[in-house]
Parts: C-alpha cells; structure tokens; sequence
C-alpha cells in the first residue's frame, strides 16, 4: 500500500495570512437537521477538508440579495471596544459577466479611513464570479487554494450532511488543481431576500480531493451477482 496523498495549501495570494486553516471535518454535535448516526453518513461527513474565508478573527462578512436584484455585501470588523462595526457596503447594480462586482455603489462608515482602491482590493480577495439579478450567483474566494499530485482534481461542495441555518447550499465545482492553485471557490445562488453571513471560522464549503481517472462501468457474472445477495434475501428466495 501506497502512503498518503500529499496536497500543497497556497495561501490566498490578495490576503494571505486571513482566514483559519483548512481542517478535517467532524459531525455536529447539534443542529435543525443532525446527521444520522450511521458509519457511512459519518465517512461522508468526515471526508476531505473544511475551507473557511480569507476573513481574520475579529471580521465578518454578509452578502444580501435586495428586492431590486442588486447584491450588497458589507464587511464588518469589531472596534477597540470589541464592538461589532460596519466598515463598508457595496451595492452592484449590474452583471459585470464573470468576474467582477459590475456596476458599484460605495457606503463607507465615517469612523474608518478606508478608500476605494482599498474596498476593491478586499472585495478582490473574497469574491468572484458576482451575477446580480433574479436569482443572483455570489462567488466567494476561500483562504487557501490547493495543488493537487498529478492527475488528482479539487471538488468544492458544501458541508456535507451539515445543512446551515440559511439555507443556501453552494453549488458544487470541480477544479483542476494539479497544474496550478486555481481558486477554491464557493457559489451560491440567492433568491431575493436572502442573505448569508460568515466569521473567519465560519466554512465557505468543504474540498474533496478526487482522482481524474476514466471510468468505465461493465456488468457483472452470475456468480458476483449471487455474492451481493444479502444472506436474509437469499434465504427468502
């Protein structure tokens, strides 16, 4: 048998050193919907790795879906006092294709000092593949990306088996990821109205780290068919 699988993690190169580390997943311990207690909901739950946004410990962030189609996405961070505060908004009124935030609307607090040019580069690093309208795609980068051993692909999921309170599962993306750090990238896609919100510990989704192999699915004997018969079943036929 052949040792592990070994996979770089690339720091979010726009913001590195934000964001918790990529970690294993464990099942929650409590929540709407518990995973249920069988080995094999519990393999899928543990497997690959949890990828959190480049945010540090003291920030969050919240994208909303307004009635008029536009998203807003806002950054909050805790003052000296510990205080939850808005630094800035931003409100995209227009497709931009993939890639950008289109069409934007500044809304900076009067208690932080941050420009523009500043707010581009942090929506740079945490965002991507912005589609306002009806319903609105809201990509979000993770904090770390990864390279794969040759001929193994990077597949972004949501957190399995671990449904959030929002409601808003990310779609799932498979990335090359031998040959380059392509972006981890989580997308969801939002109705009017809604809204999610993440912390640095918060998972954007989960990677499962997968072999590019071709498949080829064939029949099988008489005798693998009688072999799969659970014994029970057999004794009934």
């Amino acid at each position: 048998m052949g040792g592990s699988v070994q996979v770089k993690i690339v720091p979010n190169y726009r913001r590195p050193g934000a964001g918790h580390l990529p970690v294993r997943p464990s099942l929650p311990s409590e929540g709407p919907t518990p995973a249920p207690r069988r080995p094999s909901f519990e393999a899928a739950s543990e497997s690959g790795f949890l990828v959190y946004p480049p945010l540090h410990p003291t920030e969050a962030v919240e994208v909303l879906l307004q009635d008029d189609g536009a998203f807003l996405f806002t950054l909050f961070a805790d003052d000296a006092h510990g205080n939850e505060t808005r630094l800035f908004s931003v409100t995209t009124g227009g497709s931009a294709g993939w890639g950008g935030l289109g069409r934007v609307v500044y809304n900076t607090s009067k208690r932080t000092s941050i420009d523009h040019q500043m707010i581009d580069q942090l929506i740079a690093a945490m965002t991507t593949n912005v589609m306002p309208g009806t319903p609105g795609q809201f990509g979000f980068l993770g904090a770390h990306n990864f390279i794969t051993p040759e001929g193994w692909n990077t597949l972004c999921v949501s957190p399995l088996n671990d449904p959030r309170d929002d409601g808003i599962p990310s779609l799932n993306c498979l990335i090359e990821s031998d040959w380059y750090p392509q972006n981890t990238e989580f997308r969801y896609a939002f109705k009017r109205g809604e809204s999610i919100r993440f912390t640095h510990d918060t998972p954007l989704g989960q990677v499962l780290f997968v072999p590019r192999e071709p498949v080829t699915l064939v029949g099988v004997s008489a005798t693998d068919q009688a072999a799969a018969v659970p014994p029970a079943a057999a004794s009934r036929s």
